[in-house]
């Protein structure tokens, strides 16, 4: 019908002029640079939008059936994947960032079966080891899923569910803004969706942290300070 035709021609339109966004690199002073620079990053964030497939539906309660979250990144990512972990741990799930070299994550996988998720972070499309890692939990019986800045990078290809991130830039420096951007949407996002879940994890945690304040405060309570001085 012309109506449904009309939509499909304008959301080609209007992907087309968000695909065609250049920054400005040649901004008179650097005020208007780093204007033109932060619209390129905001462009990249409305394309993450657009292309959010289906896919994105299974994310959530993936996370929520996980027992164990092992969150893996390569050269810039390995950061992305602690503060992913990080992100993750704070709303009480139980996530850790693992190194992406074979013997590090051998040790760290190894046991891995259904119950376990595998999150990978790609920038370059030059991080196989990534991909290893998430060909690895996949072989292991693992759920896996890749934040990618393209989709035919190796661990985009590799993973089960890939949530896609461009990041073009007119510079030789790779955008990651999409990226960490997904990892505070990731944790919003599941905070919203399980909110009684997510507040019993919290909890948990947060009384585990009591706990070891009231252990710091009785052992420093009971420590010589003069007597452990004398003993060294």
């Amino acid at each position: 019908g012309f109506r449904e035709l009309n939509k499909e021609v304008q959301a080609t339109v209007r992907s087309e002029l968000k695909a065609s966004y250049v920054a400005d690199l040649e901004a008179p002073d650097d005020v208007g640079l780093f204007r033109s620079l932060l619209e390129n990053e905001r462009h990249n964030l409305t394309m993450i939008q657009d292309q959010l497939s289906e896919q994105t539906n299974t994310v959530l309660p993936v996370l929520l059936d996980a027992q164990r979250i092992w969150v893996v990144g390569q050269g810039h990512c390995v950061h992305l994947a602690g503060l992913c972990a990080g992100a993750l741990r704070e709303i009480g799930l139980l996530a850790q960032s693992i190194a992406s070299d074979p013997l590090e994550a051998a040790t760290s996988l190894k046991g891995l079966d259904a119950n376990d998720l595998v999150i990978g972070f790609s920038l370059t499309g030059m991080d196989l080891d990534v991909a290893n890692a998430i060909r690895f939990a996949r072989q292991h019986g693992a759920k896996t899923l890749v934040f990618s800045a393209s989709a035919v990078a190796a661990a985009a290809l590799a993973a089960e569910t890939t949530i896609v991130c461009p990041g073009p830039t007119q510079t030789d420096t790779p955008s990651f803004t999409g990226l960490a951007a997904m990892i505070v949407v990731l944790a919003a996002a599941f905070t919203a969706r399980y909110p009684d879940e997510a507040k019993a994890m919290k909890e948990s945690l947060q009384q585990s942290y009591r706990e070891l304040l009231e252990l710091q405060a009785q052992s420093s309570s009971e420590l010589d300070i003069e007597e452990l001085w004398r003993q060294f």
